[in-house]
């Protein structure tokens, strides 16, 4: 009786053995996701073969909250690779946790503030996003520069400058580029008077308001295509040609004897369909250009500024060289209204310390100017170089110089007598590089 009570044991053991492997729990986190540039859409594709999933824990690699949404969608604010992990807990109490990398490369938004003490010209700038693994240059527009994304600039004199901030990943695989004007005032005296302006329009007719309103004073308005003037707290101006004018609005407070003038530029669009813009991203030399309008019953043109073209309703190109391209896009409507627009376009794969080696190429100082400017480039071997000053449809308004030059740096004073309000570009050309920098003329 004995024998057969332990065999029958041994073999209810074997049974519960069997069953209990049988029946294991087991699971698998897995993921998989699409993305439009910097933003991803995760997808969950584990695998458990019991029970179900209660709980999912993402982690994005950059710092931010985890999600415990089943299929998040995240945003990177700057560009890298990010260790992307899933963990899940099942109802049975299975873990697991799945690991993979993604790649965010597309270029970044950026803005920046700036703060002006009057009493000193101490300007303070602030950068966004401003994390720690990017990279930041500035252009204050006086011919300095610095970096950091909090940073205090002094400037010497009271002005209108026109920054620019450059900003990069570490990796450099993206770089994003903004500019705006900054108004310097410095005590003492500490004009009662200053003013700004604001601009709506439609169909070339703009209308300009004065700001603050003071029915005191007096207000004069340069519209910036060398014709149209005006007076008046408000006033409008209807344009004939689209494009970017300069205009400034002169206070005069007669109580006080101040005066002040501030210029800013005005995009003017009198017929849409007609007048193409674009748009541009930048992928380690790679340029893709967006036409404004977008019809594929237009012909669209690009001239890529470093003697490459193409007729694709989407530009491509790829530089072989960094630097500063002056590229065009030339539109043809279905009512036969053909158009050109210019701007110029940064290509920078290798980040910001040879940005700033390619800037030391072409500066000019002061900018903006008013009579004239005093202009220095660099040749890096003899040979044939030619300055040029081109107008926003890329037109030649002047040939500073042209000719065989000498290894080195060089200086030349540029006059502006005589020509429009507006922004232009400064080009130079040299050993198959242009090197292109906007400038201002009062």
């Amino acid at each position: 009786m004995k024998k057969n009570y332990f065999s029958i044991m041994l073999s209810f053991c074997a049974i519960f053995l069997i069953t209990h492997d049988v029946n294991a729990q087991t699971c698998t986190a897995n993921f998989g996701y699409t993305n439009t540039g910097n933003t991803f859409n995760f997808s969950d594709s584990s695998i458990v073969t019991s029970g179900s999933i209660s709980t999912w824990i993402w982690n994005f690699g950059d710092l931010t909250a985890p999600s415990t949404q089943q299929n998040p969608t995240h945003t990177y604010l700057t560009c890298g690779t990010f260790n992307v992990s899933l963990t899940i807990v099942t109802s049975a109490f299975c873990t697991n946790t799945y690991t993979a990398a993604v790649l965010a490369n597309s270029p970044m938004t950026i803005s920046f503030t700036s703060t002006v003490d009057t009493a000193n010209g101490n300007t303070t700038f602030q950068a966004t996003p401003s994390s720690g693994n990017l990279i930041f240059d500035w252009d204050f527009g006086d011919t300095t520069s610095g970096s950091n994304a909090n940073i205090v600039h002094t400037y010497d004199t009271a002005g209108t400058y026109y920054v620019c901030l450059t900003v990069a990943d570490t990796g450099g695989l993206c770089t994003s580029t903004i500019c705006d004007t900054v108004v310097v005032i410095i005590n003492p005296p500490v004009p009662t008077c200053n003013s700004t302006f604001i601009s709506n329009g439609t169909g070339g007719l703009t209308v300009f308001t004065a700001q603050p309103f003071n029915f005191n004073f007096n207000y004069v308005w340069d519209f910036g295509d060398g014709i149209g003037t005006g007076t008046g707290l408000i006033t409008n101006y209807t344009y004939t040609i689209p494009g970017a004018y300069y205009v400034c609005l002169t206070t005069y407070d007669s109580a006080t004897s101040c005066s002040s003038i501030f210029c800013d530029s005005v995009i003017v669009t009198i017929d849409t369909a007609c007048f193409p813009t674009f748009t541009y991203t930048t992928n380690i030399g790679a340029a893709t250009f967006t036409p404004t309008p977008f019809n594929l019953l237009n012909t669209y043109a690009w001239d890529y500024g470093d003697g490459g073209t193409g007729t694709l309703l989407l530009g491509s190109h790829t530089y072989a060289i960094n630097g500063t391209y002056y590229v065009c896009l030339t539109m043809t409507n279905q009512q036969a209204c053909t158009q050109t627009f210019c701007d110029s376009v940064t290509i920078a794969g290798v980040g910001i310390e040879e940005l700033t080696a390619r800037n030391n190429y072409l500066s000019n100082y002061p900018n903006p100017l008013t009579k004239g400017t005093t202009i220095n480039y660099f040749i890096n071997s003899s040979n044939e170089i030619e300055l040029l000053v081109l107008d926003l449809l890329g037109n030649k308004i002047s040939v500073i110089e042209k000719g065989t030059n000498s290894k080195g740096k060089h200086t030349i004073y540029w006059s502006a007598e005589g020509l429009s309000k507006g922004i232009y570009f400064l080009q130079l050309k040299q050993n198959n590089q242009i090197f292109t920098k906007k400038i201002i003329v009062q």
